[in-house]
């Protein structure tokens, strides 16, 4: 065979490199991939004599309506015209040959069909995931960093590292959808996959009001993945204070922001001391209510006439 890049990834006389679903393919139907050499045309000659033959002895001495004509035509001429004409080299005719010397030889096929698979080399990230077609799928702690293997089927996702099968987990053919398995993660993080939302919620009531409530908006959308962003969050407190994150996440709530980079950039800008739109309009209001208006009535703005002529 040729070594063309969907065959051979990597050509070599001695040790080439197979397509991993080619490899497969040929363990599965039990046949041999035998590569020619590079730049060795006259070792695959014959073999590739066929395609002009068949385009100049069949297609141009047959006409068929579709696809289902042209296949019971193809066999009716390999089986009594070309396939019964003496061969220029051999001497013999080639469906003879065939049936009295290849045929016996020839393997049943498999009961079952081939799951032609899509193979992918993924990284396993801190979170302990890996993106395979836009889909997450958790591998335990000790894989964090590695280059692992991912086999897509037809229904599962397994997961290879140095030739070993580590993870078998249902396909997902959903973008976004998150495989995870709690066991994946080590005790001192599982356990924190286990509590439920009541429990952020008390540790979030620590830090004032509003990080309680951000916390519950965050945690309500998927709480496995954006676990580690509400333990990030109790972080800043640390940093940067309670009572400056307790007002950050009160602007974040009413713009409807919740992304770890705005978070960030309002308490690096310290923009929690800014007044909210609502403030502003409470604060007009109640100045009004005092007694402090403008200093011209109202009705001086008001223009019932055009200027002198």
């Amino acid at each position: 065979m040729d070594n063309l890049k969907s065959g051979i990834l990597k050509p070599n006389t001695y040790d080439p490199v197979f397509n991993r679903t080619y490899a497969e393919c040929a363990k599965h139907y039990g046949f041999i991939i035998d590569p020619a050499k590079i730049r060795k045309a006259e070792h695959k000659g014959k073999v590739e004599r066929k395609v002009p033959v068949v385009r100049q002895q069949f297609l141009t001495s047959y006409e068929f309506r579709d696809k289902r004509e042209a296949n019971k035509k193809v066999r009716d001429w390999c089986l009594y015209d070309y396939g019964n004409e003496e061969h220029g080299t051999t001497k013999r005719k080639p469906y003879e040959v065939f049936k009295a010397e290849e045929q016996p030889r020839l393997k049943n096929l498999p009961q079952e069909r081939f799951d032609i698979p899509l193979w992918k080399e993924a990284k396993v990230h801190p979170d302990h995931h890996i993106v395979f077609e836009k889909s997450y799928y958790s591998l335990p702690t000790r894989y964090i960093g590695k280059n692992v293997w991912v086999r897509g089927g037809l229904y599962t996702a397994q997961v290879f590292y140095d030739g070993e099968l580590i993870k078998s987990r249902q396909r997902s053919y959903r973008a976004g959808t998150w495989e995870t398995d709690e066991s994946d993660y080590p005790p001192e993080k599982s356990k924190y996959l286990l509590k439920p939302l009541s429990h952020y919620q008390k540790q979030a009531s620590k830090y004032g009001e509003y990080v309680c409530r951000l916390v519950s908006k965050i945690m309500a959308e998927y709480a496995c993945r954006n676990l580690r962003k509400i333990q990030a969050i109790f972080r800043l407190a640390d940093r940067y204070g309670k009572e400056s994150l307790n007002l950050t996440c009160k602007r974040c709530l009413f713009y409807g922001d919740y992304r770890m980079t705005t978070i960030k950039r309002i308490l690096d800008k310290q923009l929690y001391y800014l007044p909210l739109e609502e403030e502003i309009i409470s604060k007009v209001n109640t100045d009004s209510q005092k007694g402090i208006s403008f200093i011209r009535p109202f009705d001086y703005f008001i223009h019932t006439q055009e200027g002198p002529k």
